[in-house]
């Protein structure tokens, strides 16, 4: 339970400069895992060639990294509650950077799969425990300011994951990509050894998931980064190997036209936090959000060799303001709505859905883009090289991806309404 002393060591947390730099640490160590999901999908036509273009092996080096994140999340959150939340962090990091240096070894496709599903289970318990160093070390406008700052840290990550991957990969190779993500998060790890985090009892926990799953609020808080999922996180992920096989775009230049889409991230958790202050509660801001991330899906429907990119450009734009104007209110939702005691319970659920529902949507992506590239591709080898991004079949990619995400718009627009729908009517039963 919350103590006297409790508190006041929460009201005490980062005011010193050792915390600070402690803080900083985790942040740091945070900015490599979406920098991880972003960034990797960039390097897969130049893994195609050095350990081969088999397309379901090569598609796990993303799949795997979702899957073992999502299948983590919830035995992380209680672990964290038991054993205490920094731990939980510092043993996550150092599973991180195991994983990346194995990766960036890997001498097959296998390995690499392998790793990257290593760097998965460590990042689930990086990210899971820095929600809750946040929620039990920091109270009222302390927290939501440091929740904010986390979602810019996630949506800078995300936004240069592709550009930073691609300048990697074209300056020393994709191998140069999983060593830096290992080493970013190593740096992080050892400025975070520096922080103080306050212990909580965790006999609260125990019965929070049912109380969790009970709360309609929540519920509609955790709908939101599943419908994210499918309208841009499995979009972004494939799409750099559209503009490979579609417009013959090298990895490079891939990441840089990429921050049409990942660019707005950058302003829209500071967006997000400025429309809260200034009065819009949070169905406001995610009704607005959703909008745009529908938006943008449709707009993208053009990808095509006959299509202007500028409207490719107003997709990726739309896409990008949906999915970053809540990024950095979700999480503080999240905990918001659970006992402080049961904060690792909460992370680990909120996280658990949002990362199930990537891995799912990546692999449902990948999958349906395959189908459909192959069904009208008779040749399974030239079929491999193109959904692997190599060019000379630009319209039967472009038609693949046409029909996967009509269905993505679809999905979009049905679960924003959910979600929406969910919100009111917690709000509603809501006491005040």
């Amino acid at each position: 339970m919350m103590t006297a002393e409790t508190i006041t060591a929460s009201r005490r947390f980062v005011r010193g400069r050792r915390d600070a730099v402690g803080l900083f640490g985790v942040f740091l160590a945070v900015f490599a895992v979406p920098m991880s999901v972003a960034g990797s999908a960039v390097a897969l036509p130049a893994i195609a060639v050095d350990l081969g273009s088999a397309t379901q092996p090569l598609q796990w080096v993303v799949n795997s990294f979702n899957v073992a994140f999502a299948v983590s999340t919830v035995f992380w959150g209680r672990f964290a509650d038991r054993f205490g939340h920094k731990g939980t962090f510092m043993l996550g990091a150092a599973i991180f950077v195991a994983g990346s240096a194995w990766g960036a070894a890997a001498d097959s496709i296998l390995a690499l799969d392998l790793s990257r599903a290593v760097v998965g289970v460590g990042a689930t318990a990086v990210l899971t425990s820095t929600t809750s160093i946040l929620s039990v070390s920091l109270e009222g406008a302390a927290r939501t300011r440091a929740f904010a700052v986390l979602g810019t840290v996630f949506g800078v990550g995300l936004a240069f994951g592709p550009t930073g991957a691609g300048l990697l990969v074209e300056w020393v190779g994709w191998r140069g990509v999983f060593a830096g993500f290992g080493v970013a998060t190593l740096a992080g790890a050892v400025f975070a050894a520096r922080l103080r985090v306050p212990r909580l009892d965790a006999d609260g926990s125990a019965h929070g998931y049912a109380v969790l799953l009970r709360d309609r609020s929540f519920l509609a808080v955790c709908l939101v980064p599943v419908v994210q999922a499918c309208g841009f996180i499995a979009v972004m992920t494939y799409l750099p190997v559209a503009f490979s096989s579609v417009w013959n775009i090298d990895a490079g230049h891939a990441g840089l036209v990429m921050l049409f889409m990942t660019g707005p991230l950058l302003l829209g958790s500071p967006a997000g936090a400025w429309l809260t202050r200034r009065g819009w509660p949070l169905q406001r801001v995610l009704t607005v959000s959703l909008g745009f991330l529908a938006v943008g899906d449709l707009l993208l429907l053009a990808v095509s060799p006959s299509t202007s990119f500028v409207v490719v450009a107003a997709g990726m734009v739309c896409a990008g303001v949906g999915f970053g104007l809540p990024i950095g209110l979700l999480d503080g939702a999240a905990q918001t709505l659970a006992p402080r005691q049961a904060s690792g319970a909460a992370a680990g659920l909120f996280n658990l859905i949002r990362l199930g529902a990537e891995a799912a949507a990546g692999a449902a992506f990948g999958a349906g883009l395959s189908a459909l590239v192959r069904w009208q591709l008779s040749d399974t080898e030239v079929a491999a090289r193109t959904l692997a991004g190599a060019p000379g079949h630009a319209e039967t990619f472009s038609a693949g991806w046409r029909g996967v995400l009509l269905l993505v718009s679809l999905l979009v627009c049905v679960g924003g309404v959910a979600a929406m729908w969910l919100l009111r009517r917690g709000t509603a039963r809501r006491p005040a």
